[in-house]
C-alpha cells in the first residue's frame, strides 16, 4: 500500500491553495506504486554490500579506483550534518549498481567514539585520500556536505566531483522532494532501505538521530545503500538533463557553484 491524497483533494484545494502541489504528489505516488508492483525491490541476496574490516580490502578499493573505475558514487556517514561539527563514522563507495563497500573510521565503545583502525588509522586515511583524488569521476547526493567533510577530515579537495544527483533532480523538478530516500523509492528498486537503522539511530530528522548507535555491519549496509542509490540516480538523471536541454546549465553553473559554496562555508562566510 502506498498512501497518498484522495484525488478530490486537488479539486477541493484549488490551484491557489496548493491544489497543483497535491495533484503532483498524487501523480508521483501513483507512479511509485506502479513501479513497485511491476518491478518490485532488489532482493538483498542480489546486493553485494561489504564492510571493509581489513586493511587489505581498503587497499583493494584504492587500487580499483585508481586504475579501473570510470565513475564512483561516494557517501560520508557521520555524527552531524554540519561538516565543522561532524565526526566521520565512515565512507561508502559504489562503482556499479548493486555493489558497495563501506570503510569504517570510528567505532562506538563504552568510552565513546574511538578510531576504528587504531594504529593503522593514519594509513587508512592516506588510502582514502588516494581514493578521493583518483581519476574516477565522483558522484554525490547534495555532495556539498561530502566535499566539506573530505576537506575538514582528510584535507583534500575531491578530484573530478562532477555530478550531484540531488541538484540534478532540483533542476528537473524543483517543486518535488529531493532527499535521497524519496528519490530512491521513486526512481530505483532499492525500496525503503534506510528504515532498518531507525531501530538503533532513532527517527530521521529528529534531535536524537544518532548513526553512531547503529551496529557496524548494519551501518555498512545503510551507507552502501546510499552510495548505490546515488549511482543509480546518476544513470537516470544524466540523460534526462541532456534530453531537457539542462546539461549546459548544470555543468557550467550548478556544479561549479557547489565548490564555491563549500569554500565559503569552510571559511565561515555562509
Amino acid at each position: 500500500m502506498v498512501p497518498t491524497y484522495h484525488p478530490s483533494a486537488a479539486l477541493y484545494a484549488g490551484r491557489r491553495r496548493g491544489g497543483a502541489d497535491i495533484e503532483r504528489a498524487i501523480v508521483k505516488d501513483i507512479r511509485r506504486a506502479v513501479s513497485l508492483c511491476s518491478e518490485g525491490t532488489v532482493p538483498e541476496a542480489r546486493l553485494d554490500y561489504r564492510l571493509a574490516d581489513k586493511i587489505g580490502l581498503v587497499e583493494e578499493v584504492t587500487d580499483l579506483l585508481e586504475t579501473s573505475v570510470g565513475r564512483v558514487a561516494f557517501d560520508w556517514e557521520g555524527t552531524d550534518v554540519r561538516p565543522l561539527k561532524n565526526r566521520p563514522l565512515g565512507i561508502a563507495f559504489s562503482w556499479r549498481p548493486g555493489t558497495g563497500i563501506y570503510i569504517p573510521l570510528a567505532a562506538k565503545t563504552a568510552l565513546g567514539l574511538v578510531p576504528y583502525w587504531k594504529d593503522d588509522q593514519n594509513r587508512v586515511k592516506d588510502l582514502l585520500r588516494r581514493c578521493l583524488l583518483s581519476p574516477a569521476r565522483k558522484v554525490g547526493h547534495f555532495m556539498k556536505y561530502d566535499l566539506a567533510v573530505s576537506e575538514t577530515y582528510l584535507g583534500v579537495s575531491v578530484a573530478h566531483a562532477d555530478f550531484d544527483s540531488g541538484m540534478a533532480h532540483h533542476l528537473l523538478d524543483e517543486n518535488a522532494e529531493h532527499d535521497l530516500e524519496s528519490l530512491a523509492m521513486e526512481f530505483t528498486q532499492l525500496g525503503a532501505y534506510k528504515k532498518k537503522v531507525e531501530v538503533y539511530a532513532g527517527a530521521r530528522r529528529s534531535a536524537e538521530y544518532d548513526l553512531s548507535q547503529v551496529p557496524q555491519q548494519l551501518l555498512a549496509e545503510y551507507a552502501c545503500g546510499d552510495a548505490d542509490a546515488t549511482l543509480r540516480l546518476y544513470e537516470v538523471f544524466r540523460p534526462r538533463l541532456v534530453e531537457e536541454q539542462l546539461w549546459q546549465l548544470y555543468t557550467r553553473i550548478t556544479v561549479p557553484m557547489i565548490n564555491v559554496l563549500v569554500g565559503m562555508e569552510l571559511r565561515g562566510i555562509c
